[in-house]
């Protein structure tokens, strides 16, 4: 019986390599998408188990991630001034959804644990209105 796929396009997988690269938690990740956490466990371990295809690949790639952002830490010993830094650069490269998810993360650790509302000022809709060329 194959498994259900639909949710499993291009586009989540690269939000959550992007996200786990920018060293966002797969439960923030897969919140900030709208996908389970455990529909994504489910195509890790399904991508474990099978080797090959398209959720192998998806799990090497996201072990991979997280290995080159422990290391990328590890080697510059960055704080969270650095890592927004990696983040503006990865939102320059289009990874826009993988800053979204360390700015709010950023955010609700700074308010305390409690949810965030990214519209709020200083929220990620107003870091994004800024980074904007010409914005004021």
């Amino acid at each position: 019986m194959p498994a259900r796929a639909k949710k499993f396009t291009g586009a989540t997988r690269e939000a959550v390599l992007g996200a786990v690269r920018a060293g966002v938690s797969l439960e923030d990740s897969c919140r900030g998408l709208g996908v389970s956490c455990r529909t994504v466990s489910n195509w890790l371990s399904r991508g474990r188990r099978e080797g090959s295809g398209p959720f192998a690949d998806f799990a090497r790639d996201v072990e991979r991630a997280r290995a080159d952002h422990e290391r990328e830490v590890a080697e510059r010993g960055l704080g969270s001034a650095d890592l927004l830094r990696l983040l503006e650069r990865a939102a320059r490269r289009g990874s826009v959804q993988a800053a979204r998810f360390l700015v709010e993360r950023l955010d609700r650790e700074r308010a305390g644990g409690r949810e965030s509302n990214p519209s709020h000022p200083g929220g990620f809709d107003e870091l994004a209105r800024r980074r904007q060329p010409g914005a004021a």
